[in-house]
């Protein structure tokens, strides 16, 4: 009769609990491999809906009209150079007028106001009374004292 030899409890335990970190290490794998490959395919499907949207979509064109002649002398700037003209050739232009005004603004100053200050000397158009800048059609500014 031969004898089996049967292995102690404690050995049976350690090599089933080693057996099933090697099994679970498997799983673990292929659970990886599973999810490499599904966020390949979801890339993949997002990256042709995007170049298929974007070629699709129309680029934005601007067209600029055609200056013609006609067009260009009834438009509303042409029309203010000329009334400020009319209104730059009128007026005095001497430094030593008490009133001055801006030829693209609304309001009329003294020499003396900050406001006046700030109009460039290219711009400025001089008035010897408050009733002929009125006249002008430029009214009063606020900010200027004694006004």
């Amino acid at each position: 009769m031969s004898k089996k030899i049967i292995p102690e409890e404690e050995d049976i335990i350690k090599y089933s609990a080693a057996e099933k970190v090697e099994e679970g290490k498997g799983k673990y794998h292929d659970f990886f491999y599973v999810a490499v490959v599904l966020l390949v395919a979801v890339l993949g499907f997002g990256l042709g809906r995007l170049s298929k949207i974007e070629s699709s979509k129309t680029p934005i064109t601007i067209e600029y009209p055609e200056d013609s002649p006609e067009t260009a002398q009834n438009s509303p700037k042409t029309v203010q150079d000329d009334h400020n003209r009319e209104l730059a050739r009128s007026s005095n232009y001497s430094s030593s007028s008490p009133i001055v005004a801006s030829k693209n603004g609304t309001k009329y100053y003294f020499t003396w106001c900050s406001g006046a200050s700030r109009i460039t000397a290219k711009n400025r158009v001089y008035f010897s009374t408050a009733t002929s800048a009125e006249t002008a059609g430029f009214s009063k500014a606020s900010n200027c004292p004694g006004l």
